[in-house]
């Protein structure tokens, strides 16, 4: 043989294990990212400082006592700079707003949620939800994928609205308390405005009384690009609030207005068998909330 014919047999031999090497580093390269699709971020996990663990998107969900897009931030600041000691807030009364808010978001796919506290609305929800997601600095963390026994993403993220990365797929909007501040207690109202347009569906709840929450609900300038399908004013006055030791009082926060409102751009939803009253009073708000909640409930059983 000669050295001619040997030397082109082993340069073929060459590129024979080059190709075979070069598709066996494309065919791996095909299969990291499904192999480590359930793998958590190593870079979210340094980014949650050791405080929370890696979501979906490198979102970080804080642990309890730590809020903020890399959880760096503790609770009792934002608790003590915004005096949130309003206990009041898990009392019956207070939470019939959501009884109400929840029937009037039975329709919505994908719930985005700011202000949540201590009574996410994901709580009160009955109907079927693709996800249900609420950010507020306070909120406990949680993080599951089945609501009221169907499939449903539920993030309770303990976070400010300004550092959350909406999806995009979000069609309705809660703020329950409207009353937007930064960090340093500047009033941010007038920033929301644009993202709230972006929802087909808002409901929101401000007190009526306190002069904040009107000016924030007018910065919103929401009359231009929303329709009124809803105003209910609930009086919560004629409660018995119970041991608030370490908690501020009710005082001026009792009357509340909720809106539910609809962008022109969306139909109209059918017609409803069921329509909120256009007030509740005194102490039979709590019993008048939870029967408006059981016919909603009723009705949705038979739709």
């Amino acid at each position: 043989m000669s050295c001619k014919a040997c030397g082109r047999r082993r340069s073929l031999s060459r590129l024979r294990v080059l190709g075979y090497s070069l598709l066996s580093s494309c065919l791996l390269l095909l299969l990291l990212p499904s192999l480590n699709a359930n793998e958590p971020d190593a870079d979210c996990s340094l980014r949650c400082n050791g405080h929370g663990r890696c979501l979906e998107r490198g979102m970080c969900l804080c642990d309890g006592g730590w809020y903020g897009k890399n959880c760096s931030n503790l609770v009792a600041d934002w608790a003590t700079m915004h005096k949130l000691e309003h206990n009041f807030y898990e009392h019956d009364a207070f939470k019939s707003r959501y009884v109400l808010a929840a029937y009037h978001l039975r329709s919505c796919k994908n719930i985005l949620e700011v202000g949540g506290y201590r009574t996410p609305i994901s709580s009160f929800l009955f109907s079927r939800h693709e996800s249900v997601t609420t950010v507020d600095p306070y909120v406990k963390p949680l993080a599951t994928d089945e609501l009221n026994g169907a499939p449903c993403r539920v993030r309770h993220v303990p976070m400010l609205l300004e550092d959350y990365e909406m999806r995009g797929d979000e069609d309705c909007f809660v703020f329950m308390g409207l009353d937007y501040y930064d960090e340093k207690n500047m009033p941010l109202c007038s920033r929301l405005r644009d993202l709230v347009r972006s929802f087909d569906h808002v409901v929101l709840d401000y007190a009526g009384r306190y002069p904040t929450g009107a000016e924030c609900f007018k910065a919103l300038e929401l009359p231009s690009s929303f329709h009124r399908e809803v105003q209910v004013v609930l009086e919560v006055e004629g409660n018995e609030w119970g041991n608030l030791s370490g908690s501020w009082m009710p005082t001026g926060l009792t009357t509340r207005v909720l809106s539910v409102l609809r962008h022109h751009r969306v139909t109209a939803r059918k017609k409803q068998t069921f329509s909120s009253p256009s007030q509740y009073s005194g102490a039979r708000a709590v019993e008048q909330a939870a029967e408006a909640g059981e016919g909603a409930r009723k009705q949705e059983e038979t739709d």
